[in-house]
This record gives C-alpha cells, structure tokens and sequence, in this order.
C-alpha cells in the first residue's frame, strides 16, 4: 500500500483523480490522508 498526505484540497483531488488514490475516510471532509493498494499501481500507470 502507498500512503499519502495531500497538502491541500487541489492537491488531494489530483491525487483521488489523476492517479486513483482513495481517502482513508471517505466522510471526512477535510481528509488529506489517501492511499492506493500496491495491487493497482501497475495499471493506474499504464493509464498515464
């Protein structure tokens, strides 16, 4: 798994929308903590 802290709200949507990261609490408005399974990294990049 690859953790991490997005600094800002811009920031943690390019992370949630470019590369597929997910909060590690989805109700959390203000939740900048994000992961992504290490199972997905392989074709989150060949979709770069």
């Amino acid at each position: 798994m690859v953790v991490v802290t997005a600094l800002n709200d811009p920031a943690r949507t390019w992370w949630t929308d470019r590369l597929g990261f997910t909060p590690f609490d989805p109700n959390g408005g203000d939740n900048y903590d994000l992961y992504l399974p290490t199972t997905v990294i392989a074709a989150t990049l060949e979709t770069l």
